[in-house]
């Protein structure tokens, strides 16, 4: 049985293998009877350590390696760049298990990690541990819907958020599928419930979602380019449905709530949301015909917080580029580019307002 010093030199060896070796490694062919050697010597072990219920300090510690080494990847390829190309049917095994899937309970300390992993993975997941067997994304959202209704508690709810978000900014298709299903969009848009903090951390992972490039990375003709914005508008649009109890509150009207809430966690949040909604074809169009949006982006004296003031500069900034300004008045237009050039901390002077 491996000692507490054993699973912390291993820790540590992994965290420094996964520093040095090249970013393509997972990209080898493993056909080549050296390098599938080189392999099972380097990985073995670590799949050995995730399998090793009796540690779990062990298991988690190896997940948290996996995320951080895919964040760090170089070139800016982001996270799932060595653990989306690790086609290991054991891997996958070990993870769904994890998450209890098809039939199970969710770890209680590694669910959330597995489900992110396997989210990093997408398509490349082993669904019945098969080497020809790989899970489709309809079967992925039934992982997705399964780790919904297993969730106790905001830390495998984050999660889930986590995960789902991953999902959906890997392809135009996964959030359309995530779109169809309501269950989902039920446990993954609702504001109504948790604190302030689990309500950020779901404003945050929807504009991670729609500032995803995937129109850039995976569409190439101008037709699906505005598929692309249209689905991520369908998205922001689902908050107003899910959280609406009946007074007719659309998604604009619910964000801007928080955004001019005194909560200082929601407003930053909120902040970052609508600007993502604004980079979006017909997004700022939507925002600017919420009544008072636009004195609500003119007004400096709203915003304290100096993090508050640098979001809400980016939100003007993202208005002001986005094509609205074309079918916008041209004093709103000055105004508005007026707000950009004065900077996010400007302050109207006394002698200014005196002169007006």
């Amino acid at each position: 049985m491996m000692t507490n010093n054993d699973a912390t030199v291993m820790t540590r060896c992994y965290a420094l293998i996964f520093q040095i070796i090249p970013s393509d490694f997972m990209n080898c062919n493993w056909n080549d009877s050296a390098i599938d050697s080189l392999y099972q010597d380097i990985m073995q072990p670590l799949i050995d350590g995730l399998a090793n219920e009796n540690d779990v300090l062990l298991q988690m510690s190896l997940l948290e390696i996996l995320e951080t080494t895919g964040r760090n990847t170089e070139e800016g390829r982001g996270r799932q760049e060595l653990i989306q190309n690790w086609n290991n049917a054991d891997l996958d095994k070990i993870l769904l298990r994890m998450v209890g899937f098809p039939k199970g309970d969710l770890h209680p300390f590694c669910a959330g990690a597995a489900l992110r992993i396997l989210a990093i993975k997408g398509d490349q997941v082993h669904s019945r541990m098969e080497e020809d067997s790989l899970m489709t994304g309809e079967e992925f959202v039934n992982v997705l819907v399964h780790f919904g209704r297993k969730m106790n508690g905001e830390i495998e709810k984050i999660g889930f958020i986590d995960g789902i978000t991953t999902f959906c900014s890997l392809s135009l298709r996964n959030l359309e599928l995530v779109l169809e299903n309501q269950e989902l969009l039920e446990e993954w848009l609702n504001l109504r419930r948790g604190q302030s903090k689990l309500k950020a951390v779901v404003m945050s992972s929807l504009a991670n979602v729609l500032i995803s490039r995937l129109e850039l990375e995976q569409l190439q003709e101008q037709d699906l380019r505005n598929k692309s914005h249209a689905t991520k508008l369908k998205l922001f649009q689902k908050i107003g449905i899910v959280n609406d109890l009946g007074r007719g509150q659309d998604s604009s009207e619910i964000i801007m709530d928080h955004v001019k809430g005194q909560v200082v966690e929601l407003r930053l949040a909120a902040y970052g949301l609508l600007a993502g909604v604004a980079r979006i074809n017909f997004g700022a169009h939507m925002l600017m015909r919420f009544g008072g949006f636009f004195e609500f982006l003119c007004n400096r004296n709203l915003e304290v917080v100096k993090e508050g003031k640098l979001l809400k500069f980016a939100l003007v900034n993202a208005v002001v580029e986005s094509d609205v300004t074309g079918f916008l008045a041209e004093g709103t237009v000055k105004t508005l580019k007026q707000v950009v050039a004065d900077g996010p901390f400007f302050v109207k002077q006394v002698w200014d307002v005196a002169l007006e």
